[in-house]
């Protein structure tokens, strides 16, 4: 058979422009390489994601990762703050203990006289509870009711 010679003034039509983007993506080199599965006996099933992990400068792996072990060099995160002021720190001490727990045996007195004030419709406000954990401080102050937050001094602000 006979080759048809193309004429020096015509071109062929190009590959229209998405078989052009796919070729191109096909030349990037990917991030991870990928690493066929192994599943037999003995062979982990999860996926390998140390490659995504970035530990901090005072972590190592050792071995295989199965250890992990601290260095005993300085923390390179948040500098400890300085303790409370005397006004400050007076505050919770005077808190807690005006709502302790004999504070509240004393006040038992007070529930008869809410009982009969119950049925006119008074109205009657919670009291006052000193809150403790992390995630209810974190939601009182949130919702902007949290009237004074004192944080321990060895608390991580990162965390």
């Amino acid at each position: 058979m006979l080759k048809r010679e193309k004429a020096k003034g015509q071109k062929g039509a190009s590959a229209p422009a998405t078989v052009r983007k796919q070729e191109a993506q096909k030349l990037e080199k990917p991030l991870f390489e990928k690493k066929p599965k192994n599943h037999w006996t003995g062979h982990p099933a999860q996926r390998d994601l140390s490659c995504c992990v970035t530990w901090p400068h005072d972590i190592h792996q050792q071995g295989s990762g199965v250890t992990l072990y601290v260095t005993e060099s300085t923390s390179h995160r948040e500098p400890a703050h300085p303790g409370l002021g005397l006004q400050t720190a007076t505050q919770p001490l005077t808190l807690a203990h005006k709502y302790s727990r004999d504070h509240k045996r004393n006040s038992r007195d007070s529930w008869p006289r809410l009982r009969s004030c119950w049925p006119r419709g008074c109205s009657t406000k919670r009291p006052l509870v000193l809150q403790a954990e992390v995630n209810t401080v974190t939601t009182l102050v949130e919702n902007k009711k949290a009237q004074l937050v004192v944080p321990a001094r060895d608390l991580n602000p990162s965390s």
